[in-house]
């Protein structure tokens, strides 16, 4: 059983592709999450994007709503068998007692039992650590913009909402909220620039000078 302790991404591309059991550390709440990766295994590719990142509900999101570079990997130990690494993690799991232990993200002790959000009361201690985790960092209106233009995701909401029976609570929000909705170009008009390259809407006398009203001839 050859054991690791906190490898270099550059070691990890070079270490075997066998069953593996894993620590990993959240930096900033100090809190541990232990595992092992037993169905193609590749430690390259452990804690990368697109890569294998446990199993565990809390951990994906923490990642989601901050990234990858916000754990440390604590150690790896490899094994022959798929039987083996379980073993060891259910061992270690019991003895840390990761189920009941506040600095562990396990809600768990050991394999067969998945991770899963609400599956056991914690300290209050561990929920502000939980909690603290998964605020994550608030993003950029650059960020926020890309992800409401993505075509696949604007196809997947309309999908999802074409057809759908809303109760009448719904449609009187949905019904109120068009009376009350002022369109952002009321009142103006459409000017584009001089070499028809940009455009768009201003109260007539407020647009750019030598900007002309109008879409212009399309290209």
């Amino acid at each position: 059983m050859d054991i690791y302790q906190h490898p270099s991404r550059e070691l990890l591309c070079s270490l075997p592709k066998l069953p593996y059991f894993y620590i990993i550390q959240h930096k900033e709440t100090k809190m541990y999450y232990a595992g092992c990766k037993t169905a193609k295994p590749d430690p390259a590719s452990f804690m990368r994007e697109y890569g294998y990142c446990t199993s565990s509900k809390i951990i994906h999101a923490m990642i989601k709503n901050d990234s990858y570079e916000s754990f440390r990997i604590v150690e790896l130990r490899f094994f022959v068998s798929e039987d083996d690494a379980h073993s060891y993690e259910q061992r270690f799991l019991s003895k840390v007692d990761a189920r009941n232990n506040d600095r562990f993200y396990n809600l768990t002790n050991g394999y067969g039992g998945h991770v899963m959000m609400g599956n056991k009361p914690k300290s209050s201690d561990h929920k502000a650590n939980i909690s603290l985790a998964l605020r994550g960092k608030k993003k950029s209106q650059e960020h926020i913009d890309n992800i409401n233009r993505n075509p696949e995701k604007i196809r997947k909401t309309a999908e999802k909402h074409r057809g759908m029976k809303r109760t009448l609570e719904a449609r009187e929000k949905m019904s109120a909220a068009k009376q009350n909705y002022v369109a952002r170009n009321k009142d103006k008009r459409y000017f584009r620039s001089p070499d028809n390259e940009t455009g768009d809407y201003f109260t007539p006398g407020s647009q750019p000078e030598s900007w002309i009203q109008g879409t212009g001839k399309r290209k």
